[in-house]
């Protein structure tokens, strides 16, 4: 865990309180109950975006290259997509 305990600021300048910790190391791969879908925004109006906000529920560091997304329509899954490529 790193913490910071003198003043910290965001990119554009906004004020982070202190102290501020960070969990880092090694990720662990993603394991069933790990991570939960907090927020599903699958059908905005006008030009707001699709979404969807996980919650790691875990004490691990995850790995998100290794999860996919699928949606199951009259038990036939479609192809599934990369969450994240970083």
């Amino acid at each position: 865990t790193l913490t910071i305990t003198d003043s910290l600021f965001t990119c554009d300048g906004r004020y982070i309180p202190i102290p501020f910790s960070l969990k880092i190391g090694k990720p662990s791969l993603v394991d069933s109950n790990d991570v939960v879908f907090n927020e599903i925004f699958f059908n905005p109006k006008g030009n707001n975006k699709q979404y969807i906000e996980f919650y790691n529920q875990s004490d691990k560091i995850l790995d998100l290259q290794e999860m996919k997304l699928a949606v199951l329509d009259d038990d036939v899954v479609k192809p599934k997509k990369v969450i994240s490529t970083e």
